[in-house]
């Protein structure tokens, strides 16, 4: 039985490019990714919101209107609780809002196919998630079609090249259960050097810096201010990043 699971598990798993060395197991079907809206920056807009989650008491966004300029980083300061999350799930199509209308790029996101969205953007979570599988796979799981030069730059913008050099097997290590082989700050960092791999035209970052340690906190925000440059996508996230104080933040970025 768990040797039927563990080929069924290595079956469902995207293949990596070709050029990576691996080769297609039996099962396994290469399938073509979705293609993203735009490749051009975004403008972001919320057009009087409401949501709430499911048997909530009060609805976590109340009638919220807001525009994220195209080209720039948008942060989102506030308590916990007050929302910040939940309008990067609602760009997202994570979640859709009661009433009102999220657009991205002049549309409805409600009206744009989940797997295009998605496509077109790339995403910092708090809680950093890797699978129990290699470092470079979970790195190449941004951007399947990457190729070795272009993880190694993410992984330099993210200052996550000498931790790899310091793993025994280097890319090839395995990370273990959500990446429990790594400390927090090195999940965290592999996540970021993740999100910039994909370079899409829009970052949703969601405080990532927020468990950090102040060494580590300074490389992800230096890592997601490189994104910035002209024609690249990425966000800064944290108080202090934000520029605020008691609070945190959640930050969308489009590139131009």
């Amino acid at each position: 039985a768990d040797a039927t699971a563990d080929a069924t598990a290595r079956a469902r798993r995207p293949p990596p490019p070709p050029h990576a060395g691996w080769q297609l197991e039996e099962g396994q079907v290469a399938t073509a990714l979705p293609a993203p809206i735009a490749r051009s920056a975004p403008e972001v807009t919320f057009d009087h919101v409401t949501f709430a989650y499911p048997n909530a008491s009060s609805p976590a966004l109340d009638d919220v209107s807001f525009r994220a300029p195209a080209g720039g980083t948008t942060a989102l300061v506030g308590l916990s609780g007050s929302g910040k999350s939940t309008c990067l799930r609602l760009v997202a199509r994570l979640c859709e809002a009661s009433s009102g209308a999220v657009r991205v790029w002049g549309r409805d996101v409600t009206t744009v196919p989940a797997a295009s969205l998605r496509a077109s953007l790339a995403f910092v979570p708090q809680e950093p998630w890797l699978a129990d599988d290699t470092l470079l796979w979970n790195l190449r799981m941004g951007n399947l079609e990457a190729s070795d030069a272009q993880v190694a730059e993410a992984c330099a913008a993210a200052s996550l090249s000498g931790t790899i050099a310091a793993l025994p097997d280097g890319y090839n290590t395995r990370v273990g259960e959500r990446g429990g082989r790594l400390s927090g700050g090195e999940k965290q960092r592999t996540v970021v050097a993740r999100a910039l791999l994909r370079d899409a035209p829009l970052m949703l970052a969601d405080e990532p810096t927020a468990s950090a340690d102040a060494l580590t906190e300074v490389a992800i925000v230096r890592a997601l201010r490189r994104g910035t440059a002209p024609a690249k996508a990425a966000s800064t996230s944290g108080a202090g990043a934000a520029g605020a104080s008691g609070g945190g933040a959640a930050a969308a970025a489009s590139g131009g």
